[in-house]
């Protein structure tokens, strides 16, 4: 465990785990995950290595980003590149010691193929089942009664995710092992931990990355290297659709006080599923009126969720962003070109949190890498 800490490091820490100052970070190394998509696996992880050290000095704190781990990607061929994951560091420059770790969850990845598309929508949309956090996905779904309890019950869909991230098998980029998370953790960990600076590890993911960032956060955090102390978990996720029930929610929130949820108002990703009908008419006062076909999707969903109950964290982990119509002018459909305005991090996000909680956020430039440069940045 690291004993010796500068005070400039340690302030940096604490600074990390208290406030959103590193926040745009995070959703640069969310950004970096998409890094590449549709290549082969070997070009994703390259192309993901090249762009995590070159995200940029965070405000005011000089800083190094280092890849630690991973890429881990999906390379079974019935769901193929359906998830990724990897762990990278903002490091303090004279020390190297790490001022936040991540662990970082990708998104869907439309042009992941056939099979590993459909396993992503398994997880993105199988509201209408939940087990008991913790059970065997395999095992009895909640009724309505045991959903509105405060058992913590989470999506059967978003559990099978979680189960594929934990199992996946990463190169941790100090030894050269290959490693599942949780055993490259319980080598990382102990190296940078501190009882008078402790470790923020964050964990951190947009859209179906965001929704795995609950199961995974709470996975993370009762490893036995993370509760031997010295450590922090600090979940930021980005508009992430629901988990879990209420119960969840509470039993999430009671683990990890330090978690925040970042949303665009006008994003319809996060309305899933505990407000799905509200999707309908999100973009009313955009003049993007919902065409048939997302409509009767909506109630097919609503159908499939009947009276289960589901719940994002609230209080003071809630990151409100006020949306704002995009230009749909000239798009063959104004609806699903709103849709990607609003869910995507240039937009929907990035431009969001620099306008509106920008006196609280170190400025950062948006990812050179990604090219063309988005117009709302």
């Amino acid at each position: 465990m690291t004993t010796t800490i500068p005070a400039s490091l340690k302030l940096a820490r604490q600074q990390a785990i208290t406030t959103d100052y590193y926040a745009l970070g995070y959703l640069a190394l969310c950004i970096a995950s998409y890094s590449d998509e549709g290549a082969s696996p070997d070009k994703v992880k390259a192309a993901i290595a090249a762009n995590v050290p070159t995200i940029g000095q965070i405000g005011d704190v000089p800083g190094t980003w280092t890849l630690d781990w991973g890429p881990a990607i999906t390379t079974n061929l019935l769901s193929w590149k359906a998830n990724l994951l990897f762990a990278a560091s903002y490091r303090d420059p004279s020390t190297m010691l790490p001022i936040f770790s991540a662990v970082v969850i990708r998104g869907t990845d439309i042009s992941a193929g056939f099979l590993g598309v459909v396993k992503q929508l398994k997880e993105d949309i199988e509201p209408g089942c939940q087990v008991v956090w913790g059970s065997n996905a395999a095992g009895a779904c909640a009724n309505e009664s045991e959903s509105s309890s405060v058992t913590p019950y989470i999506a059967r869909g978003t559990y099978n995710g979680f189960k594929d991230l934990i199992a996946l098998q990463g190169v941790n980029q100090s030894t050269q092992a290959t490693q599942t998370l949780g055993e490259f953790l319980a080598d990382f960990v102990p190296q940078y931990a501190s009882d008078i600076a402790p470790l923020p590890l964050v964990v951190t993911g947009h859209s179906l990355g965001g929704c795995q960032t609950s199961p995974l956060s709470l996975y993370v955090n009762g490893l036995p290297a993370v509760q031997n102390g010295g450590v922090t978990v600090v979940p930021n996720s980005f508009a992430a659709p629901t988990a879990g029930n209420g119960g969840f929610a509470t039993h999430y929130l009671e683990q990890l006080p330090n978690a925040r949820r970042w949303f665009n108002t006008l994003d319809a990703i996060p309305m899933a599923f505990d407000a799905l009908s509200s999707i309908k008419t999100v973009w009313t006062p955009c003049g993007d009126a919902i065409p048939g076909w997302a409509n009767d999707a909506i109630d097919v969903l609503l159908l499939d969720v009947g009276k289960l109950t589901y719940a994002h964290e609230g209080g003071n982990a809630t990151r409100q962003l006020t949306g704002a119509c995009g230009s749909t002018t000239g798009a063959s459909d104004p609806w699903g070109a709103q849709l990607e305005w609003q869910h995507f991090p240039p937009c929907g996000y990035w431009a969001l949190m620099t306008a509106q909680y920008g006196s609280q956020l170190g400025s950062l430039n948006y990812p050179a890498w990604v090219t063309p440069q988005p117009a709302c940045v």
